[in-house]
Parts: C-alpha cells; sequence; structure tokens
C-alpha cells in the first residue's frame, strides 16, 4: 500500500534556506514552493465581478511583506533545484494555476481573520519598539468592498474592524495583518490541492499555532497549549540540526541519492501514521478521548522510529541520528500536529469570530471555503521548528 505525503512549504518574509528544503525532500514525497510572482492575497486583474452590465477588476490587495532581493533568493533556489523539479520532488505552483479554489474567498477569510487579536498577536512574534525592519507594503489592507449600483459583492461581509495591537507602532498591526493574509491565501491552496501545509519558519508556526488552538476546546490558552503538545508527533529520525549541517555541503545530486535510500525505508513510518491519525480522528469528538489517543500513538511511532534509526545507521550519515525520546509541539524539527477539527470547520471559525452577525455568512460563502470537494480527513500541520533555533 502506498501513501503519498505531499508537503506545501508556507512562504515567509525571506526565502527558505537551502538545506532546509534539502531535509524536508528526505521525508516528503514531494515539497511544493510559490512561484515568487505570487506576491498579493489578491494579484490584480485575477478577480471579477458581474454587476448588471458591467465587469469590475480587483487590484492588487494585501501585498506580502519580503525582504530586500526576496525574489532573486527565491529565484535562485528554483534554478538550482530544476533536476527535481523534472522528478516532481520540488514543485513550483501559483495559485492562479488553481480554478478549483475560489480567490476572492481569500479576501472574505482574511477580513474576518484579522479581526482576531489572538491571530494578530501570533503573527507578530518578532515585535518590538521600534518599527518593524521589512517594508510595509502599499496596498489596500482591509475593506473597501466593490458595490455596483446596488449590488454587493459576494465577498463582502460585515465584519469587526482589524485589530490594531496597543501600545506598538501601527506597522506592526498592518504586518500582522498582511502575514495572516498570506497564510490564509496559501493554506487553502494547500487543502485546494490536498498538500499539507508545512511552515518552516517561525511567523508561519504561530499563525498555525494560533489556528489549530482555535480548533481546540479548552477553557483556557494554557490548557490549550498542553493539549497541543500532547497532540503532536516529532517526525525526525535523526537529529534534525545535525542532518542540516550535512545536507548543507551536500550538492542537490547527493541529496538526490541519499533520498533513494531514505524514502523507501520511511514508506512504513508514514504509511503507519497517517493511518492511525485518519483512524484516531474518526469520530473521535471527545478531545480526552482523541488525546489519548494521540498519546499512543506517539509511543508506538517512537518505537518504531528507533528501528529504523538502527537500519539507517549503516548509511554514511549515520552519526547524526537520535534515538527515542518523546517530543512534543515545542520540539527542533519537523512535527506533525494534528487539527482537533476539519480544516472546513476550522475556517469557518475564523470567518465567524469575526462577523458582526453570523447571519450573514452565507451557504454560498460556506461551499466556497473548504476550496476542494473532497480534502483529507482532517488538516495535517507540519511543523518545521529547526528554523526557530539555527
Amino acid at each position: 500500500m502506498t501513501i503519498r505525503l505531499d508537503a506545501l512549504l508556507l512562504p515567509s518574509d525571506a526565502p527558505p534556506r537551502h538545506s532546509n528544503i534539502k531535509r524536508n525532500v528526505l521525508f516528503f514525497d514531494s515539497v511544493s514552493l510559490i512561484d515568487p510572482s505570487d506576491k498579493s492575497l489578491i494579484n490584480g486583474r485575477k478577480i471579477t465581478e458581474q454587476f448588471n452590465q458591467f465587469h469590475i477588476w480587483e487590484a492588487d490587495r494585501a501585498t506580502f511583506p519580503r525582504t530586500e532581493n526576496y525574489e532573486d533568493g527565491y529565484r535562485e533556489i528554483i534554478a538550482h533545484t530544476r533536476q527535481l523539479q523534472t522528478r516532481g520532488i520540488v514543485r513550483i505552483l501559483n495559485s492562479r494555476q488553481s480554478p478549483n479554489v475560489d480567490l476572492g474567498i481569500n479576501w472574505t477569510l482574511y477580513n474576518s481573520a484579522i479581526s482576531n487579536d489572538e491571530l494578530v498577536r501570533a503573527a507578530v512574534p518578532d515585535i518590538g519598539n521600534d518599527k518593524p525592519s521589512i517594508s510595509i507594503p502599499s496596498c489596500v489592507l482591509s475593506g473597501r468592498e466593490i458595490h455596483g449600483g446596488n449590488q454587493r459583492s459576494k465577498y463582502a461581509l460585515d465584519c469587526n474592524s482589524p485589530f490594531q495591537i496597543p501600545h506598538f507602532d501601527e506597522a506592526w498591526s498592518d504586518l500582522a495583518h498582511l502575514r495572516i493574509g498570506r497564510a490564509i491565501k496559501f493554506l487553502r491552496l494547500a487543502y485546494g490541492k490536498n498538500i499539507s501545509p508545512l511552515a518552516s519558519d517561525h511567523i508561519n508556526h504561530h499563525i498555525v499555532t494560533a489556528l489549530t488552538q482555535h480548533s481546540i476546546p479548552c477553557a483556557t490558552p494554557s490548557q490549550s497549549d498542553e493539549s497541543l503538545a500532547n497532540l503532536s508527533i516529532s517526525l525526525d529520525v535523526m537529529d534534525p540540526q545535525s542532518l542540516e549541517n550535512v545536507l548543507n555541503d551536500m550538492s542537490w545530486d547527493e541529496v538526490i541519492r541519499l533520498r533513494r535510500e531514505i524514502l523507501p525505508r520511511i514508506s512504513n513510518l508514514r504509511i503507519f501514521l497517517m493511518n492511525r491519525v485518519n483512524a484516531i480522528y474518526q469520530g473521535k469528538r471527545d478531545l480526552e478521548i482523541y488525546r489519548q489517543e494521540m498519546l499512543k500513538t506517539r509511543l508506538e511511532f517512537e518505537s518504531m522510529k528507533e528501528s529504523l534509526a538502527e537500519e539507517w545507521g549503516k548509511l554514511r550519515i549515520g552519526a547524526t541520528f537520535k534515538f527515542g525520546g518523546i517530543s512534543g509541539a515545542s520540539a527542533t524539527g519537523l512535527t506533525l500536529l494534528p487539527s482537533f477539527n476539519t480544516w472546513q470547520e476550522v475556517t469557518t471559525l475564523i470567518v465567524s469570530s469575526g462577523l458582526i452577525a453570523a447571519s450573514s455568512l452565507t451557504d454560498e460563502i460556506k461551499s466556497l471555503i473548504p476550496a476542494h470537494r473532497k480534502v483529507r480527513t482532517h488538516p495535517l500541520y507540519f511543523l518545521d521548528s529547526i528554523c526557530l533555533h539555527a
């Protein structure tokens, strides 16, 4: 039995490190990157609406914050991975090539999400007393829905005002809003293509964690943090930092050869993990039962990793392996963080939390939120927190 496990690397302010991509192609069947030309929540002239006798095209909205020379750095990665792209190991995606994903819903989700104080605060873990070091693009940040005569855009919902973080320069709130928009856009794209989202930077790490916390029925934030730690599963068979150090000096050809040896051996590990997590989710709407089942799965998975590490010890990178040790969401390295709710439930929660009147969430909007007719039973978030410590 073959179960594919493909990941979409959520874009951040800066391009990912080569060594990080190399490490992830050793675990996933493919790693998708976002075309650097896809640079706004809504790219200009990609959404049109009919109002009586005329069309209106949207301009750029919520343009993503990026470090200087971002596109040059990303295009270097794309150039260096040409061979992997021809094999389908690395993929370059553009949301404009996904007709099954209604891009206008991104604006609906975004305007609701940026009114949520927890999400906004989570999007700026780097907040400080000075202005952000990264520049805020000049763009439409929120609201300003299209109206045509007496008609209103179908994407327009009555939302609460965008949350502004008190006691800090307003640029931090603007930055948080744009980062949330970027995460929402590419989370929807991932689920529209049935690919698992992978957060490999501290910004997306915090946003995804905040989204997951919203899906867990807990009384307090501290209880939610504990639940996340209990639900998470550390996936690294070997020490991730040591492995990245080794991979950093490897050519892409050498990584491909290493992948040929590692990927077949990890297949049974992934089949066990995916089957168990899917089975646990079915009908387990009691959080405590779900938590206990996940803890049992984690213990069994750790035992399987030890056996696999012994097999891998024969490889020339065997010295980097780690053995045993149960670690939670705060661990360094690749972590699986299953959500207690479906993707549609999570996104509906995002929208509803920002609405002035819940009744304004129409059946049409609800039907467009999932971005795919059939998605995985529940979202599997992958957090690659090695970047937090590197």
